[in-house]
């Protein structure tokens, strides 16, 4: 996988809602979640998130969402993930994952036939060592 720096190129990481092409890997840390109710709106030619017991009337594709939102330590800034059921569900096995053995939480979408999937990965390559021995200083300089 690509892991990028801060280069100019990448600004389609930086976004709000960071896409990330299927080899690039962004990492995040989770901050939240909520439900949410999804819809393209033809008046303002974007999607629009809903509370569940908001009327979506004059939205089309609409669809229940777990809009997460995460820190972008690319971006250096809060940012959101729109997930669906599974992903959420994939989400949630990765956090209790990284909960357990420690690490870094990397954020990329992979393409299965013509859909693309976000998909989550623990890099525990990043965690130091726990066995560590505790020495006084005075020892260690004589």
């Amino acid at each position: 996988m690509t892991r990028l720096s801060g280069h100019g190129y990448a600004s389609h990481l930086k976004q709000y809602f960071p896409k990330p092409k299927e080899n690039e890997e962004i990492p995040i840390h989770f901050l939240d979640f909520e439900a949410k109710i999804a819809g393209w709106c033809p008046k303002r030619k974007k999607t629009i998130y809903l509370n569940i017991d908001q009327n979506s009337n004059g939205l089309k594709r609409i669809r229940h969402v777990n809009l997460v939102k995460v820190y972008n330590w690319f971006a250096n800034r809060e940012g959101a993930i729109e997930l669906s059921a599974n992903e959420f569900k994939q989400l949630e096995l990765k956090l209790d994952e990284l909960i357990q053995y420690g690490g870094e939480m990397l954020y990329t979408r992979r393409r299965v036939g013509r859909q693309i999937f976000n998909t989550f990965r623990v890099d525990t390559s990043s965690v130091p060592d726990k066995n560590v021995t505790k020495r006084n200083l005075v020892d260690m300089l004589d």
